[in-house]
């Protein structure tokens, strides 16, 4: 639940959008076990789980089997370094 830095591990496109501040629910442990649990159920290498909260309830938003936003680069993208080390962690994950 720590925000990607701009410049430090995310490329953010400023003249399309404008960033919020970014608010950390209370009930995030609860959001963060849920779709643990369930990307453990998975025959997967890798899945997107997106939870939602109302702040008290964890919400399950969608599944994806491949990744999306920053890997597509029109509004957001990785930095190759951070890029780098999410993969890393991706192959030490697999065993």
């Amino acid at each position: 639940m720590k925000p990607l830095t701009i410049g430090r591990e995310i490329y953010f496109q400023t003249s399309k959008r404008q960033l919020g501040k970014p608010i950390v629910p209370r009930n995030w442990p609860q959001m963060e076990e849920v779709a643990h649990r369930i990307a453990s159920h998975m025959d997967t290498s890798f899945v997107c789980v997106d939870v939602y909260t109302n702040g008290r309830d964890t919400i399950l938003g969608e599944l994806t089997s491949h990744p999306g936003g920053p890997y597509f680069g029109t509004n957001t993208r990785f930095l190759p370094e951070f890029d780098l080390a999410l993969g890393q962690k991706w192959q030490v994950s697999r065993g």
